[in-house]
């Protein structure tokens, strides 16, 4: 019923929706800002990942980077941050000398995504290295950044969650990030949450 609303009211909304000229044939997703740029994640093809993902049929994904949002020119973002593997779903910290971003990496018996963390240093980025609080065989994804860069939600299947991805958060205190606490089944259910993306006092 919300859905048949919003179709009935969508001649009288203040909101005008067109398609980047950035977004190619494959999966292009996650958009977020890096200062005045764009930041997303593709599948598309490029020099680094030739090999196909077999799940998909398309290039590994790796973050994007477009500078003008009314030019269709796009560039892989930091080769530091690029890899081999599944690379996607970044947040930057509220100076953007901070990315987390999710890295699916076939390892011997750890076929898991993990949340990796990189600064960078003048104009190019460490080498990226997984959270303290992240554990071997468990799917982790889709970080978001709190404004103030305490607070970190993201998504994992655990088994102190609800059932399939739940959304959870953790704070950043001087010692670290805390352990990662689940949300309420207020916002998590038996189904997957994925994507979250928080906004001043406002989780999406």
């Amino acid at each position: 019923t919300r859905a048949a609303q919003w179709m009935s009211e969508k001649d009288n909304s203040p909101y005008i929706i067109q398609k980047l000229r950035q977004n190619s044939a494959y999966s292009d997703y996650a958009p977020v800002l890096y200062n005045d740029q764009l930041v997303f994640t593709s599948d598309r093809k490029n020099l680094i990942n030739e090999e196909v993902y077999k799940w998909t049929g398309n290039s590994f994904s790796d973050l994007y980077l477009s500078d003008n949002l009314l030019s269709d020119e796009v560039y892989p973002f930091d080769p530091a941050i690029n890899s081999p593997d599944n690379d996607g779903t970044a947040t930057f910290n509220s100076d953007f000398s901070e990315v987390i971003f999710t890295r699916c990496k076939s390892e011997i018996d750890d076929d898991y995504c993990k949340l990796m963390v990189s600064t960078k240093r003048g104009s190019s980025w460490t080498e990226p290295r997984k959270l303290d609080f992240v554990i071997d065989r468990i799917n982790y994804g889709h970080p978001s950044l709190h404004q103030g860069d305490s607070i970190l939600f993201f998504t994992a299947q655990m088994e102190t969650g609800f059932g399939g991805y739940d959304i959870f958060y953790t704070i950043r205190t001087e010692a670290g990030w805390i352990e990662p606490l689940v949300l309420s089944d207020q916002i998590n259910t038996l189904g997957n949450e994925k994507f979250p993306f928080i906004y001043e006092d406002t989780l999406y």
